[in-house]
């Protein structure tokens, strides 16, 4: 199939709408964004220094709450099984359970 150029036919060339002026203004508006934003950080006369951040190994990121994120549910606790952040329940005796390693056979 021919396209209509390479047919000879002559095709209406496309005009521009509104929604190129709408690029337009808003490439005006970035554009004088930019310069008062210059602007403003050229009018300051003590420049902030730049924050360094630790690097090695003692530096690591870590969540302020460890834990699933909020707006999460917490998961159903099986009965016998002390909850997250609870101390285990002292025997009647008032002495806490002993810990015993098993043995090697």
């Amino acid at each position: 199939m021919a396209t209509a150029r390479a047919r000879g036919e002559t095709m209406a060339k496309p005009r521009p709408d509104v929604y190129v002026s709408l690029l337009g203004l808003s490439l005006l508006a970035l554009i004088v964004a930019i310069v008062f934003a210059f602007l403003n950080w050229d009018s300051i006369k003590e420049k902030p220094k730049p924050v360094q951040m630790p690097t090695g190994s003692g530096a690591r990121m870590s969540a302020p709450f460890p834990g699933p994120g909020p707006g999460t549910a917490p998961a159903p606790a099986t009965p016998g099984t002390p909850q997250p952040g609870s101390t285990p329940a002292a025997p009647p005796g008032g002495n806490p359970p002993q810990v015993v390693p098993p043995q090697k056979k």
